[in-house]
């Protein structure tokens, strides 16, 4: 290939899966060198009585806490054989971007739900929140805003994260639905964006494991951004034509760990 079709298959993937992946910008994300990333937390102040004047001024004492997540390397590589392709033309560079692309953002996506997985929080909704058994339901959305109420975590850029059966089992739901309730088209558009607080993110079977399946309980998550953390080390695309095998080799590579920064701002949701 020659280095212009390289740096330009190479661009299109990058902003491929920049756009695709669902669940990157709902977390912090930082670019670091090395295989892990820090994210301290500063522990709560509270202000206490000045006290007489001929002494100093009392101090809060406020530590940092360093939370650690480490990276792993991943890949997603594909052969184009010189023989089935003299060069590679626009639809097959085209197809190799979805596929690279969609590999690298599922990927990241699953790094981020392992990581709220693997979270010590306190903060759990049984899936019998609505009186019985039951998939998602309006007052497990309800409960989860409550739990983050109650733990003082920012209103803003809170995200839910349930699968699709949970999806369609809140559009039968008509005070999720119907507009006495809520300002949205959710039965318009057979989808649900935002409600009660949380920026709603559907996610499917996956087979990079997607929200974790025990038999038939389902987990699911609501959380504020600064709850979790992404590190990235390393995403990049290389094209490079190997004698061997008389092919071009295109490669994604990612390399990237996540960490739950604080607990009480993420709530597991069983249904």
């Amino acid at each position: 290939l020659s280095d212009n079709l390289s740096k330009q298959f190479e661009s299109e993937v990058h902003h491929a899966f920049q756009s695709m992946g669902k669940l990157r910008n709902s977390v912090r994300v930082k670019n670091v060198k090395g295989n892990q990333v820090q994210f301290p937390v500063m522990d709560k102040g509270a202000a206490v009585t000045r006290g007489a004047t001929s002494t100093s001024i009392p101090l809060m004492d406020v530590s940092y806490t360093p939370v650690t997540a480490t990276l792993a390397n991943y890949t997603a590589s594909e052969l184009t054989d010189i023989f089935e392709n003299g060069q590679v033309s626009f639809d097959e560079r085209e197809e190799l971007v979805k596929v690279i692309a969609g590999a690298l953002a599922r990927r990241m996506d699953q790094i981020i739900i392992d990581a709220l997985d693997a979270s010590s929080t306190t903060n759990t909704i049984a899936d019998n929140i609505s009186g019985s058994v039951d998939n998602m339901t309006l007052a497990a959305i309800r409960e989860s805003a409550r739990m983050l109420d109650a733990g003082n975590v920012s209103k803003e850029e809170r995200t839910l994260i349930i699968h699709a059966s949970g999806l369609h089992n809140l559009l039968s739901d008509s005070q999720v639905t119907s507009s006495d309730f809520a300002n949205i088209k959710a039965l318009v558009d057979g989808n649900l964006d935002t409600f009660y607080g949380f920026k709603v993110i559907t996610i499917g079977d996956m087979a990079e494991g997607g929200l974790p399946l025990a038999t038939t309980d389902r987990t699911n998550y609501a959380f504020a951004k600064d709850a979790l953390g992404v590190g990235i080390n390393l995403e990049k695309v290389e094209v490079n034509y190997e004698p061997a095998y008389g092919a071009w080799r295109t490669t994604g590579f990612l390399s990237s760990g996540a960490a739950a920064i604080d607990d009480s701002g993420i709530v597991k949701i069983t249904s």
